[in-house]
């Protein structure tokens, strides 16, 4: 991904750009069925049947059977999405014919069995085959140590949830909670079986799909170890276990099968790891932290206020975190609460020197480990393989997270090698307020793309015993929608609470290494950014970072001063985004930030920030409101273009309508007024909902 600075590009501001080339996305899908079977009674007579079974077309076959075998080019998969075509063969879609005698077909001999009559030379011929495809997906439980229930189970076929509206039936039900409770699209109420394992549910799909993918959102109560099987049959209800979850899960938690491909029963396990990490972004809340350095443990109400007060989504310790800290926790909370842990480069805890300290796979609420910290050279950083390569031997599944620094020596190198290491998340820390964080920013998004990973990172919420300089709001906001704004999934703000030893100060409680402190006014800013976050990350979490592109003021844009070293000034077509073709704002020192995105089905996103925030650097150091005016031609739009954006308020958590103004012809303007520091996130209209995740 390029990021380089390109100095004074110049500026669309009232006008549109001719010779438009627009971003569309084709999507063309060939269904072809062929189902033949030649008639026991007359051998030279065969039928064609369609996708139901009922007869299209008698034919008389006199040509080499094998032809019909031949291979579409171009395609993948067997006939009918995965059916059978012939003589029990499988052809087109990349499929081969092979009508079952072993080989490959005769000629001759299968003309004289067809002269000489099919059922004397080849056995009784079959029915027509079934159409190919799954009607019904059942999940069944056979471990748990609670009743088994499920809040919600989506069914994706065709780019949409397929299990809304279909019949359901379970082995049992409370009468509360019905097996219906399972596909209502509500993930307040739940099915749940009134009893403990084995127990399942089914949904009858009505006919075949192609299944891409099955979501499941646990209810059970309490947390425990448990086995899951995801089972799908044809119209023959003939069961096949296409996956299972043998993991420590809890209510709330997201389980999630996704359809690899031909010829793979689940997603490849990488040698590097690619995959784990977006696979747990996709099918969890957004991870959002605050960092706890050697802190003693904590009570029930310091839990209570670190989730429901603080907004948080998981627990954070520092190395010396496992196990007594982190039972501390446990202990202290209601429900094993979701955790990440630093450990030492050989993964290690410093608390006891064990091994994640003496935990093993699947720990409840574990969600991975921070192997070391911010290694400044390859020297320091060789070690953490050791470490990771020993964490994965005994907890296969846990997210790996290294945090990088960069201030490192050989960064490019670093990154490289960590690319072929089984990892999983791409950690950053940067705590300046100045323009020069968009390239460190700039840096670990490119890297973490190009490696098929999440990229997560930590916000500053400290000071120090010499400088004790806390952050203003205006700057917490702004670097917290700035990651937003690059793509960022995980966030850790450095520091909730530490031991003074360290020398460190939190900027969130009015005394250090005191749980139940009294709190500062910036730990409700860190507490409001984080019940955005969450509602922003239900989206950024399943949508893909294609640019960010830079806007800079019109000072900036004359040489008068520099624009930020790191960025790429915006133009038209940036990120893929065919419809936006001017940016402007009042006055002549506001910046625009712009971040592009799209989500798995091919819609299309964008974000916009005002980086105003005190201590920024000119001319962005104000907390001056931005006004800010977007035009669209929607020219190339099939459907015209639409008198509406769709954007996620991340205070009420509400998909929203944000009125166009029509400007003549497929023009279309939009105005915003954003605070210092503040971001909103679009989304295009088209036939897909706005893409959002779990809470």
């Amino acid at each position: 991904m390029d990021l380089n600075f390109s100095p004074n590009n110049g500026r669309v501001t009232d006008h549109v750009v001719c010779g438009h080339s627009p971003w569309q996305r084709d999507f063309n899908r060939f269904l072809v069925v062929v189902l033949l079977s030649a008639a026991s009674a007359c051998a030279d007579e065969a039928s064609l049947y369609d996708a139901t079974g009922d007869t299209m077309l008698d034919l008389r076959v006199r040509q080499p059977m094998h032809d019909l075998g031949a291979t579409p080019p171009g395609f993948g998969g067997n006939a009918d999405s995965g059916g059978n075509a012939g003589l029990g063969g499988s052809a087109g879609f990349g499929g081969n014919f092979d009508p079952n005698m072993g080989g490959e077909p005769d000629d001759a001999a299968m003309n004289a069995a067809l002269d000489a009559g099919a059922e004397d030379a080849m056995g009784p011929m079959d029915p027509p085959p079934e159409p190919a495809g799954t009607r019904y997906v059942e999940i069944s439980t056979t471990e748990s140590l609670s009743w088994v229930a499920w809040h919600e189970v989506r069914i994706f076929a065709e780019g949409r949830n397929i299990a809304l509206g279909a019949a359901v039936d379970a082995s049992s039900a409370t009468g509360n909670d019905p097996a219906g409770h399972a596909n209502d699209d509500d993930l307040d109420t739940s099915w749940n079986s009134g009893d403990f394992p084995p127990a399942s549910i089914v949904f009858d799909l009505g006919r075949t799909h192609e299944i891409e993918e099955v979501r499941l959102l646990v209810g059970q109560n309490p947390p425990s170890q448990t086995i899951h099987h995801l089972r799908f049959a044809g119209e023959d209800r003939d069961f096949e276990v296409v996956h299972s979850w043998r993991q420590a899960t809890e209510a709330g938690d997201w389980l999630a099968w996704r359809d690899p491909g031909p010829g793979m029963d689940d997603p490849p396990d990488l040698p590097d790891g690619q995959g784990r990490g977006l696979r747990w972004v996709r099918t969890n809340p957004m991870f959002i932290s605050g960092l706890t350095v050697q802190m003693p443990s904590p009570s029930a109400e310091d839990v209570r206020r670190y989730f429901d007060d603080f907004e948080a989504t998981a627990v954070h310790l520092w190395g010396t975190g496992l196990p007594h800290r982190m039972n501390g926790w446990r202990e202290a909370s209601p429900r094993p609460p979701r955790f990440v842990s630093w450990v030492e480069d050989d993964g290690r805890s410093r608390d006891g020197h064990q091994l994640i300290g003496g935990y093993g796979a699947n720990e409840p609420g574990r969600i991975g480990y921070q192997v070391g910290d911010e290694p400044l050279d390859m020297e320091e950083f060789l070690p953490i393989e050791e470490g990771l390569r020993a964490i994965r031997e005994i907890d296969p599944e846990a997210l790996l997270i290294v945090n990088f620094s960069f201030w490192a020596e050989g960064l490019d190198a670093i990154l490289d090698r960590y690319a072929t290491m089984d990892a999983d998340v791409v950690s950053f820390d940067t705590y300046s307020m100045g323009r020069e964080v968009y390239g460190r920013m700039g840096i670990f998004r490119a890297a973490a793309l190009e490696m098929g990973r999440p990229y997560w990172c930590y916000l500053g919420s400290y000071g120090d015993h010499e400088r004790a300089q806390f952050p203003h709001p205006t700057g917490m906001r702004w670097a917290a929608m700035a990651h937003a704004t690059y793509g960022y999934t995980g966030y850790t703000w450095f520091l909730y609470q530490v031991d003074p030893a360290h020398r460190l100060l939190t900027a969130i409680f009015e005394q250090s290494g005191v749980f139940d402190s009294a709190q500062t006014p910036l730990f409700e800013v860190a507490a409001q950014l984080n019940r955005e976050l969450r509602v922003l990350g239900r989206a950024l979490t399943q949508l893909t970072s294609t640019g960010v592109r830079y806007v800079p003021a019109l000072l900036e844009t004359v040489g008068i001063l520099a624009q930020p070293p790191g960025t790429e000034n915006w133009a038209r077509g940036a990120g893929g985004d065919g419809y936006l073709v001017a940016v402007e704002t009042d006055g002549l020192a506001q910046d625009v930030v712009l971040g592009f995105f799209a989500d798995d089905d091919g819609g299309r996103y964008f974000m916009v920030q005002n980086p105003n925030h005190v201590r920024g650097t000119f001319p962005t150091d104000s907390t001056n409101d931005a006004q800010i005016r977007l035009r669209f031609d929607f020219s190339s739009r099939d459907e015209g273009p639409p008198d509406h954006l769709q954007w996620l308020n991340a205070r009420s958590g509400a998909v929203e309508r944000q009125a166009l103004a029509a400007e003549g012809g497929d023009g279309a303007g939009l105005s915003l007024t954003l605070p210092a520091g503040d971001a909103r996130l679009f989304k295009y209209p088209s036939n897909q909902p706005f893409a959002l995740g779990p809470r």
